[in-house]
């Protein structure tokens, strides 16, 4: 971290919760047996945690996260089994008094989604049940020995009793793991009964054209965000400061399917949070924390990156330690507050676990008034969409119908054409794509050290916009009549829209629509190309940008045939090949990029998508077209750099007129993280208003050399 020191009015902070300053936040489980911390000197548990681990918020466990005892309690609860162990030793009532002392306060952990098949027998209409009529742990059992509750059955009055019951002991809030809707849920009799009270029908089966379907999608977000409601009611008729939130998501595309609507979940919760995990054996998104943490603070609200200090399926062992700085650095570079969890039985492999999370923590706590209240500072805005994650889905067969084709091996290569049928495969195929996409998109960006935020559906406004340069929509984006219009006054007033492929082809609903074409200056749209990764090129018949005349790069696999409304096309697509080693065809008549003015703005569409094309093939011509697109949008970026691709730099104001300036390595030897490779001589320009009096680096506490230049 850099700070530059701006001479500027500071304004007063006092009056905040603590809750909305940083916090960092660490969970200590007991399992197998939950009881063994009652066994242990919580004097000494406490002054650990502040000392040595160097946390001020700690999660403790009120109902058993394992073999689906989310029934039984660590507390004593009028109505509710207390877990084995605990009768006669009150977990929160005589731990949340000693760690207050220490300055740490307590949220517990309470199991909502989690319960063994012996509990549901004694509440067989409480199990969330599929549409085939069978419960969801029967068919898709949690954690290979249990099932899931209904949050519009009877439950829903259980679980905000145990709340009640939680925030009696002094605790400062709560943590619900889940509840959530789980996919192809509800068509318990609650769900049916409630669903028909207010549709006068019956829940209907998945139909992406039935508009009966997406009310009940509708309706299974606002069944989630009613419990939510209901859970912070009963938190705060014991403590009217409670804090409560949930486990509710992150940016992938496909959270709709657990009834997950951040837009409508976030205004009820003190914190956003969602899981950054690193698990072994699985690709990994070197950025996620950082992409997660973004997300989440979009919503305006303090945010939590869960980062597990387990090592992956292994939860009996650490995390290795660079991992663990990989996250954390991240999450606060991103503005978010950082998190870890880890099973006490890993103590005994590890003891000295606790000194990484201290070196990393103890600089969080040593600059927690510069992190405190501090804003982003960007030129670029990135639509990351929940509704089109919800409800996209292209129009065109042959994003259906993709051509596979297998890697070159013994001088020869299978190529097949692969027609997806049935509704639940297309959506998900679609999420995948949109998943791609937006992570192809944020790992340019940041690679390129370009000052971006992630925004949100409901940010597209024109106040909102006005704050950018330049907006992207990314891919794919469904867009309703004001959003369009907000765009089109942001255009008017001199700002820049990067668009590519299907960006604003579809409405709120998610049908095909026209109104947004004439924006980027498209006359028609053809159809799609049949999707072939490979083979298949763009011609430049005159420069463009860098791309001289006459030269041919690679097109992504999905790619529009689309016509101009004008003369300002650049680069068309060569007529596709669906196999190998075949001869180029002809250059066809559908341009690969149309650069359209509007007002005093002006469009850039490609229609290709390049997110997802990026994030699968990692192609450095991709990269270097929407970088070099983006900085001739920007014209004067206020950041200037030169550093490798593989740090991370964000910008934040303080409101004390302060800039800091975050600095990640993210070049690592493999994953897990090993070790970190050196970068050094890190240099970048900073255009401001301001003239800055010093720089210094917050970890070592020493200048920073700098120097100062009048803009010009």
């Amino acid at each position: 971290m850099r700070s530059l020191n701006f001479p500027q009015h500071k304004e007063n902070m006092k009056g905040k919760k603590w809750w909305e300053e940083p916090v960092r936040m660490m969970r200590e489980d007991f399992a197998p047996d939950f009881s063994a911390i009652g066994k242990l000197d919580l004097e000494r548990v406490a002054r650990s945690r502040k000392n040595d681990w160097k946390i001020n918020c700690e999660w403790i466990v009120g109902t058993i996260p394992f073999d689906g005892k989310g029934y039984q309690t660590t507390f004593r609860a009028d109505g509710y089994e207390i877990y084995p162990g605990f009768e006669h030793f009150d977990y929160l009532r005589t731990y949340t008094p000693i760690a207050h002392r220490y300055g740490i306060r307590i949220i517990s952990y309470l199991n909502m989604h989690f319960f063994d098949y012996e509990f549901a027998r004694k509440h067989p209409d409480w199990e969330q049940i599929l549409d085939t009529g069978e419960p969801y742990g029967k068919v898709h059992p949690l954690y290979g020995k249990g099932t899931t509750l209904c949050i519009n059955s009877p439950w829903r009055e259980w679980a905000f009793g145990l709340i009640r019951e939680a925030m009696k002991t002094g605790i400062d809030g709560i943590f619900l793991d889940g509840p959530l809707v789980y996919p192809g849920c509800c068509y318990c009799p609650w769900c049916r009964k409630k669903f028909y009270a207010e549709f006068g029908q019956e829940i209907p089966f998945e139909n992406w054209k039935d508009p009966l379907w997406k009310k009940f999608l509708k309706f299974r977000e606002d069944s989630l965000v009613s419990f939510l409601s209901g859970a912070r009611d009963a938190a705060l008729q014991i403590n009217g400061d409670a804090v409560v939130f949930l486990n509710a998501g992150s940016w992938h595309p496909s959270e709709w399917r657990t009834g997950v609507s951040m837009e409508k979940l976030a205004p009820l919760e003190n914190f956003c949070g969602a899981e950054a995990f690193f698990h072994y054996g699985a690709a990994q998104n070197i950025y996620s924390a950082l992409m997660t943490g973004k997300y989440l603070t979009a919503y305006g609200k303090p945010s939590i990156v869960f980062s597990h200090f387990m090592s992956g399926r292994w939860h009996y062992l650490f995390l290795p330690e660079g991992e663990l700085k990989l996250a954390v650095s991240q999450t606060a570079s991103s503005g978010a507050n950082p998190w870890i969890a880890f099973v006490h039985k890993a103590l005994e492999t590890n003891p000295a676990a606790h000194i990484p999370v201290k070196s990393v923590f103890s600089a969080l706590d040593r600059n927690k008034s510069i992190l405190s209240g501090t804003g982003r500072i960007a030129d670029i805005a990135i639509l990351f969409s929940e509704r089109t994650g919800k409800l996209w889905l292209s129009k065109w067969d042959e994003f259906n119908a993709p051509i596979s084709a297998r890697a070159e091996q013994s001088l020869s290569i299978d190529t097949r054409a692969e027609e997806i049928n049935n509704w639940h495969a297309k959506k998900a195929l679609a999420e995948e794509f949109l998943g791609k996409s937006l992570a192809g998109y944020f790992h340019i960006l940041v690679r390129n050290h370009f000052l971006f935020d992630i925004i949100l559906d409901r940010d597209l406004n024109f106040e909102k916009l006005s704050k950018y340069k330049t907006v992207i929509l990314p891919d794919a984006a469904c867009l309703n009549q004001q959003e369009i219009c907000a765009i089109d006054r942001y255009l008017e007033n001199g700002g820049s829209i990067f668009a590519s492929f299907e960006a604003g082809m579809y409405d709120e609903e998610g049908n095909f629509s026209t109104s947004f074409l004439d924006f980027c200056g498209i006359r028609n749209v053809d159809g799609m190309f049949q999707q072939f990764l490979g083979e298949n090129y763009i011609h430049f018949e005159k420069k463009f940008l860098s791309f001289s005349k006459g030269a041919m790069i690679e097109r992504a696999g999905h790619a529009l045939k689309v016509l101009s409304s004008g003369n300002d096309t650049y680069g068309r697509f060569l007529k596709p090949l669906d196999r190998f080693y075949a001869p180029l065809p002809d250059v066809s008549e559908y341009p690969a990029f149309i650069l359209h003015k509007r007002g005093k703005g002006v469009v850039a569409y490609c229609a290709e998508a390049l997110g997802c094309f990026y994030e699968e093939t990692g192609m450095i011509s991709a990269e270097k077209r929407v970088t070099e697109i983006l900085k001739y949008l920007l014209k004067k970026p206020r950041l200037i750099t030169r550093a490798p691709k593989s740090i991370s730099i964000e910008l934040f104001q303080t409101i004390d007129g302060r800039i800091c300036v975050h600095l990640a390595n993210n070049a690592v030897d493999r994953r897990p993280v090993n070790e970190f490779l050196p970068s050094r001589d890190v240099e970048f320009t900073l255009l401001c208003d301001f003239q800055p009096k010093t720089a210094t680096s917050l970890i070592e506490n020493t200048r920073v050399k700098s120097r100062i230049c009048r803009r010009t």
